[in-house]
């Protein structure tokens, strides 16, 4: 009984009033005595039964009971028992030796039963008195102060008015955490405050990936109690964290407004504050009495530190959070409306990867309807080269058709990548069959006239076409227009997930689903067994050289080495065809709708895209570093460019990375690179000569979008990218070491780039080196990390003088080079004649 009643009371009395408890002890002691009379009944019975079987008087026969019905033994048993524990008279009385002693036992158990109830009770009274005494006391304290200090009655009041509002909804109930293990303390705030943050999609998804991490948030929640008029946050004050605002009434001031505002329900203001730095934009106040719950970004790391995947989570929302904000598609306001949370949570790859719904599993995937056969696809291509297939929807309605990748309702693309990317996709297919038909007008049939590409510049490429000897083979053609069909997919994060990880690069990506996920790419089952190991040596070389590093200058003459040496491996065919489908692939770009010419193959850019397939024409007849160095001559010339010393050659490499095709972008640079120190540019020129071959080479991805956006930033601006530039050089070969030769690092720069273009504050700029962190990232090299500590200060605007830093930053260089010099001194020996030999006039291609 005794459990059943504690079982009682912590389910449903655990919520209730100090007057519940009360009742619940009355309840319980009366219950105590209704059992204990029950008990004593029964006995009573008993015994009387037992006097009749050993013909005994007693009172069952002698009050005539015997003959009564069980109710009414049972109520004459229970009368009796009661008579006993209280002076209520009763007719019944004991009748042998057996009753009367048992009538003695009755009594002085009823003295325990009736005594142990009353002192459970008068201990519940004494418990509530010395609770509202305590609550009393400290009411009391709080107005004796006030009156000691002889504080103003206004004030008296407010201070008495907050204090009855504490004592009567948080404090008169205090918590003794002493008595609770931390993970149930955690569990407590879990089931008051996770409701409420599971209003918001990103912590409610956070839930679904780690309860516990999601738990300990809710324990990290800090609670603030307003009164009214009291202001919850300033316009212009910086941003503490996230502010959780309960219902009840508020105040929102703006400028030239005051709005007064009722809420119902909890709702999120200032959550940009977690992520970075944000100055609020309106002052809120409370009109009354109110709960508010802060979350600080040190509270937030510090739930999701010990799990991986939340951590992934948040750091990917904060960043389209972050990449919104830049782009202008949500407003940096105080309150984020709903679709804005969506769409950040659904951009991540965890919450992508969490929703996956079966038809997007690649064990599961295919593609509705009946496929084409080779035959087929042939007879479509012999029509393109004879000219018989004129240019329009049509066309692009027969590749989707034959290439069931480009249906654009159940394709491969439809369901996995973007319109643009499948826009693309058609574009570049269509590029390469005008350009195997030699079909110039349809090549450049919806280019701008100043901009049309030249019929030189055409009849160069068709030199290069016939070089490659696609036309006379349309297997071939059908191959590549079924790698250009399916190369986007390597982007599509939806695919690149459920691939492992050493497969998620997008080249390498393509080549695995070549080669184990036939159901994505149907097409590849069609071609005949010499073109599939085509396109499949296709894919490899592009996994081994990205044929737009080269056009940049990315890359280095390694790069062309280990192309050289893939290249020895595949067929002459494959490494044709390689280049044909770079070609192809740059085609595309752009594209848009309905487009049935290359967009991007213009007069302007095609200049580069020629000098680099000639150059990589030679391949397997020059060195690495004559066909690179020689293809820099040949662009730099083309601009007017010195080349007479090596200082020029690292400038028109840099000019090169910067992508700069006009005078005045030229002159920019220029004057940039000359405002560096001598030290800087020493450093700049030893880091842009290094090839991989014979002096140890970093090969920074993305390096041309960090140029492009410190260009469009002019907060930023090229020649404080080339400082930046030269500290990183130095903190990369300090911390990733020296190889033994040939050797190149691979870093990937993205992240810096996303930077570039977030940041609003030159020091900020100069000092993201600091908090940056470089990570290996598997056969793909390293990623250059700009960490939370750099993001959350891109809205910054100040700019503080960084004469100092510079200076010390200069001291660092300087001794870092001297270490350099000690360690080894193959990176700082010469340059070899072969690179000397590329700067003269005598080396063409």
């Amino acid at each position: 009984l005794q459990n059943i009643m504690q079982l009682a009371e912590d389910a449903i009395g655990y919520e209730r009033t100090q007057a519940f408890q009360l009742v619940m002890a009355v309840v319980k002691a009366l219950l105590v005595i209704l059992f204990s009379v029950h008990v004593l009944g029964c006995f009573w019975f008993f015994v009387g039964r037992i006097s009749i079987e050993n013909g005994l008087e007693n009172w069952l026969v002698n009050y005539r009971f015997d003959s009564r019905t069980g109710p009414e033994q049972y109520l004459a048993s229970c009368h009796w028992i009661l008579g006993q524990f209280t002076p209520a008279p009763s007719s019944i009385h004991a009748m042998n030796t057996s009753e009367r002693g048992y009538n003695l036992f009755v009594i002085f158990f009823s003295l325990l039963v009736v005594g142990s109830c009353i002192s459970r009770v008068s201990a519940t009274i004494q418990q509530v008195i010395k609770l509202n005494s305590e609550v009393s006391d400290r009411k009391r304290s709080v107005a004796m102060y006030l009156k000691m200090n002889k504080i103003s009655m206004h004030l008296c009041i407010r201070v008495m008015r907050f204090v009855d509002h504490s004592l009567g909804r948080h404090k008169a109930a205090p918590l003794d955490t002493s008595l609770l293990s931390s993970n149930l303390i955690n569990e407590l705030h879990m089931d008051r405050r996770g409701p409420i943050l599971r209003k918001h999609q990103m912590y409610g998804f956070m839930e679904m990936i780690s309860p516990k991490a999601f738990t300990r948030l809710c324990g990290l929640l800090q609670l603030n109690v307003f009164e009214d008029n009291e202001v919850i946050f300033a316009r212009f004050s910086e941003g503490a964290g996230m502010y959780i605002l309960g219902p009840g009434h508020y105040q929102e001031q703006t400028d030239d407004e005051i709005s007064n505002f009722h809420q119902t329900d909890h709702t999120f203001w200032s959550e940009i504050a977690l992520f970075m730095n944000f100055q609020h934009t309106t002052t809120v106040c409370s009109l009354q009495f109110n709960d508010t719950f802060v979350l600080k970004p040190a509270s937030l790391v510090q739930a999701i530190q010990e799990h991986p995947e939340c951590c992934s989570y948040v750091y990917q929302y904060a960043r389209t959070l972050q990449g919104r904000l830049n782009a202008q598609e949500t407003v940096a306001e105080e309150v984020l409306s709903a679709e804005a949370i969506r769409r950040c949570s659904e951009g991540t790859d965890v919450y992508q990867l969490r929703h996956l719904s079966k038809e997007k599993m690649l064990g599961h995937f295919k593609i509705k309807g009946p496929h084409p056969g080779r035959e087929e696809i042939l007879a479509f291509i012999q029509s393109v080269l004879s000219g018989e297939t004129p240019a329009g929807e049509k066309t692009l309605k027969d590749l989707e058709r034959l290439f069931p990748e480009l249906l654009p309702e159940v394709g491969t693309h439809a369901l996995f990548t973007s319109d643009t990317e499948r826009f693309r996709a058609l574009s570049c297919m269509m590029s390469a069959l005008w350009l195997a038909a030699d079909r110039y007008d349809d090549f450049t049939s919806g280019q701008p006239g100043k901009k049309k590409l030249r019929p030189e510049q055409w009849q160069q490429m068709q030199d290069f076409v016939v070089w490659t000897g696609i036309k006379e083979r349309p297997d071939w053609i059908h191959g590549l227009l079924m790698y250009l069909a399916v190369k986007g997919l390597g982007r599509s994060k939806h695919l690149t997930m459920q691939l492992p990880k050493q497969c998620q690069q997008p080249d390498s990506a393509v080549s695995k689903l070549l080669e184990n996920h036939l159901n994505v790419v149907p097409s590849f089952e069609i071609l005949t067994e010499e073109t599939a190991d085509l396109v499949a040596s296709i894919s490899e070389l592009h996994e081994s050289f990205v044929f737009g590093q080269f056009m940049q200058a990315e890359n280095t003459p390694l790069s062309l080495q280990i192309l050289r040496q893939r290249a020895a491996e595949q067929d002459e065919a494959a490494y044709k065809l390689f280049l044909f489908s770079a070609l192809g692939m740059l085609a595309g770009i752009g594209a848009t709708a309905g487009a049935t010419h290359s967009p991007f193959l213009t007069q302007g850019t095609t200049l580069t895209v020629l000098y680099s397939l000639q150059a990589l024409q030679k391949l397997q007849l020059r060195s690495s570093q004559e066909i690179y160095w020689s293809y820099l001559c040949h662009w730099g010339r083309s601009l007017a460019l010195s080349t007479h010393t090596l200082e020029d050659l690292a400038f028109l490499r840099l000019a090169c990375i910067c992508r700069t095709r006009e005078r005045s972008a030229m002159e920019l640079a220029y004057s940039s690179w000359a405002s560096l120190a001598l030290s800087e540019r020493q450093a700049l020129t030893e880091f842009l000569l290094a090839d991989g071959i014979h002096f140890h080479a970093v090969l920074f991805s993305y390096l041309p979008d960090c140029f492009a956006n410190a260009h469009k930033n002019h907060k930023v601006g090229l020649a404080s990218m080339l400082i930046l530039l030269v500290e990183l050089v130095e903190i990369t070969w300090t911390q990733l070491g020296i190889g033994v030769l040939p050797h190149q690092v691979t870093v990937h720069l993205g992240d810096l780039a996303a930077f570039t273009a977030a940041v609003r504050s030159r020091s900020v700029f100069f000092s993201c080196l600091e908090n940056a962190r470089i990570h290996a990232a598997g056969s793909s090299g390293y990623v250059l990390n700009m960490t939370s500590k750099n993001w959350s200060r891109t809205e910054e605007v100040s700019n503080h003088d960084m004469s100092l830093s510079g200076t010390l930053r200069s001291v660092l260089r300087a001794v870092s080079k001297s270490k350099r010099k000690e360690s080894t001194s193959t990176m700082l020996t010469p340059l070899p004649s072969i690179v000397e030999a590329t700067v003269v006039e005598s080396v063409v291609i």
